[in-house]
């Protein structure tokens, strides 16, 4: 028995110490993992048990601007026992002093810079100008991470489980000159054992920020075999455009099969790309996309998809490939001209039809199909 506990000692440690190098993040000095001294401002954000900042967010804030916020006001309190107002951006005097979250006005007129393609979902800012202090993301989870940097940095926060933490007790909470930018090795963790089915939705998501993990669903726009079943529904366009389905066949009001979509139809293509982007636009947040195939090993025979695979070597994945790319492109072009800083990843099934990879064999070596 001692043996055995020793094992399961072992393999958690090592479960931890891997947890904590995931959690790392690089700063602007290359990267290298340290705890910083940083300089006192000569400002006490919490003085002898008392305070005059307020905790600021933006007039529309998001979910995660709110609940960082929600989160600083929390865990203050519960290191000093002061509990701090919280108020939108266009409510505040021109001498107040402020803890700033998110990309409020003030935060705006600091220019302060956030650059979202570097930061991602799970980096930010944390600077001290003057008597304030600004935590901000570019976007997503960023901004509340900002808040838990400098509640780690200032009153030694650490949070072990979800409703387990640790934090310093005191009555006073010195402000410090930071200027810090965080920008995770790891740029985003999900567990997908996280469905807490007693809890509402924002503890769900509370319960995933204090562990630094995004919820299961929140990095997928949509996952999983979607094309008919979420993209382009039968119920919607069947009746309307069946040539863009290898089976719109209707039984008893029914569908027979789902089948697959006709790739080569340009129409449905065009379609599929517009309601692609109402479902990208939809999660703002999320970075990745699944073109999926249904579960089935179906494929259209029309001419125009004969012909494609023929062009192909026979290669249906090649077919499909061919679709995504095109999908891309134009997602693509549309993202450059309306949502500049988002970085898109794309992935597709090696799965039925599409399990073998696109390539054929000359002189003894593979080589792409077409």
């Amino acid at each position: 028995m001692k043996v055995f506990k020793k094992i399961i000692l072992f393999a958690l440690v090592v479960a931890f110490a891997l947890s904590a190098f995931a959690c790392g993040g690089k700063t602007d000095d290359g990267g290298k993992e340290e705890t910083k001294k940083w300089e006192s401002s000569g400002y006490s954000v919490v003085k002898n048990g008392a305070s005059d900042y307020k905790i600021v967010i933006p007039a529309n804030a998001t979910d995660d601007e709110s609940m960082g916020a929600d989160e600083l006001r929390y865990f203050l309190a519960e290191s000093t026992g002061v509990t701090l107002p919280i108020v939108k951006d266009n409510k505040v005097g021109e001498n107040d002093k402020i803890l700033s979250v998110g990309k409020t006005a003030q935060f705006v007129a600091e220019n302060i810079t956030l650059d979202a393609k570097t930061l991602g979902t799970s980096g930010h800012r944390l600077v001290t100008r003057g008597e304030n202090l600004y935590m901000a993301g570019a976007k997503g989870e960023g901004s509340i991470y900002a808040v838990y940097s400098f509640l780690e940095n200032t009153l030694g926060l650490n949070i072990y489980a979800y409703d387990d933490f640790s934090i310093e007790k005191t009555d006073n909470v010195e402000l410090y000159k930071f200027d810090e930018t965080v920008n995770p090795a790891i740029s985003r963790r999900s567990a997908f054992f996280m469905y807490w089915e007693d809890y509402t939705e924002y503890y769900r998501i509370l319960n995933a920020r204090r562990l630094k993990l995004c919820l299961p669903d929140e990095n997928y726009v949509t996952n999983a075999h979607n094309m008919i079943n979420v993209i382009l529904p039968h119920a919607k366009y069947a009746a309307k455009h069946p040539e863009w389905y290898s089976k719109p066949v209707i039984a008893d009001g029914e569908f027979i099969d789902i089948g697959q979509l006709c790739l080569t139809n340009e129409e449905m293509r065009k379609e599929f790309v517009r309601r692609s982007i109402e479902l990208i636009n939809a999660k703002p947040n999320a970075d990745y996309f699944m073109i999926g195939m249904e579960d089935n090993n179906d494929y259209c025979t029309c001419d125009t998809c004969k012909a494609e695979t023929e062009a192909n070597d026979g290669s249906h994945t090649a077919d499909f490939i061919v679709f995504v790319n095109k999908v891309a492109q134009e997602i693509d072009a549309y993202l450059a001209e309306n949502d500049p800083d988002r970085n898109l990843y794309y992935f597709m099934y090696a799965y039925n039809y599409t399990v073998n990879a696109p390539v054929k064999e000359e002189n003894g070596k593979y080589v792409p199909v077409n």
